[in-house]
């Protein structure tokens, strides 16, 4: 017994080590900030240090999402802890049940779950992201090449 249950420990050690996805259950809500292109980069968690975006060469939401695919949003995520995390940049799908998805790079912190554009709402929730406010989402991070950085 004591076997089985080291095995499955070590299977799921090696497939977290071999880069596989995990996902789980968010409060996806939307905050009209990340909809402004015009929004300083000094002004989200993921700013400057080693992981931010000015680091980069990029000064606003707007200077980096002209350089993203078509439909990919920027947004605020529970994962990312803060300035400067390792987290910033990386990039998720969010998905409702309704089985519409949406792409999204990290790029601030928030306190729970993800804050996403209310566009990026709208193309989750069939354009009722004003009339629900917040909805449950399954977040799963993908490879970066999903949301073309």
């Amino acid at each position: 017994m004591q076997f089985k249950i080291l095995s499955l420990s070590l299977l799921a050690l090696a497939a977290s080590a071999l880069g596989a996805t995990t996902s789980h259950s968010v409060t996806v809500s939307y905050d009209n900030v990340y909809d402004n292109p015009n929004t300083p980069f000094s002004a989200v968690s993921c700013s400057d240090g080693s992981h931010g975006f000015i680091t980069k060469g990029y000064t606003s939401l707007g200077s980096l999402t002209r350089k993203l695919r078509v439909g990919v949003y920027v947004g605020g995520a529970g994962v990312i802890g803060g300035w400067n995390s390792p987290q910033c940049g990386t990039c998720w799908k969010l998905e409702y049940k309704n089985g519409r998805s949406v792409y999204t790079i990290g790029i601030d912190h928030t306190g729970n779950g993800w804050n996403i554009p209310q566009a990026a709402m709208d193309a989750l929730t069939d354009g009722q992201a004003a009339q629900l406010g917040h909805v449950q989402a399954v977040a799963t991070i993908v490879d970066n090449s999903w949301c073309g950085v």
